[in-house]
């Protein structure tokens, strides 16, 4: 398993600030999936999670007992059939060690840790107008970013990141996601979030 991060916490400074196109907060079924897709479109992006290892919710709940309701394929990506292919389930309805297993070997396969900031919180995340970039601060560094994906369990950890504050301009009425998916990062001026509840 890689152990290094793109950022290890006792070299960076809290003070400093890393500029990426994409900061994903969470690194479970999402953020991962995130990842992967963000940095196949060549963007410059970095995932942060409280954990000390990958797989979000799997991360987290280690009680007895604790597995998935619903068949393992509906847990496994599709992104590729090579991927689909090196993994074989256990179990039709994987516990949690499994489950956890499967999202380290694909961290691992496409060396997903290199852009993920393990063991660092979200302090906060405010959008500053003047730079169009989300300002994220963590436990021990900032992070500065067009775009800001919440790939995070848990309603109060989700409301940190997009309460708005008051210098936050929204959008008043639904944009369609073809829309947004085809807009580069720099396109235009309103913070744009998405959010992938895993």
């Amino acid at each position: 398993m890689e152990s290094t991060n793109a950022h290890r916490a006792s070299s960076v400074a809290a003070q400093d600030v890393q500029v990426y196109d994409t900061v994903i907060i969470g690194a479970g079924i999402g953020g991962l999936y995130q990842l992967y897709k963000l940095r196949e479109a060549g963007l410059r992006v970095i995932a942060v999670d409280a954990g000390t290892s990958v797989g979000g919710t799997w991360y987290w709940n280690r009680y007895p007992g604790a597995r998935v309701d619903s068949p393992s394929h509906v847990y496994q990506y599709w992104f590729s059939e090579e991927l689909n292919n090196a993994w074989n389930w256990r179990e039709r309805f994987p516990a949690q060690p499994e489950t956890e297993r499967y999202l380290n070997f694909v961290a691992d396969r496409y060396h997903l840790r290199k852009d993920i900031q393990l063991s660092t919180r979200v302090l906060s995340c405010v959008f500053d107008e003047g730079k169009s970039r989300w300002r994220v601060r963590c436990s021990n560094w900032t992070i500065e970013a067009r775009m800001g994906h919440g790939c995070m369990r848990g309603s109060i950890r989700i409301r940190l990141f997009f309460q708005p504050r008051q210098s936050v301009r929204l959008a008043t009425k639904p944009v369609s996601s073809g829309r947004i998916r085809n807009r580069r990062p720099d396109a235009g001026a309103l913070p744009r979030v998405s959010m992938v509840r895993s």
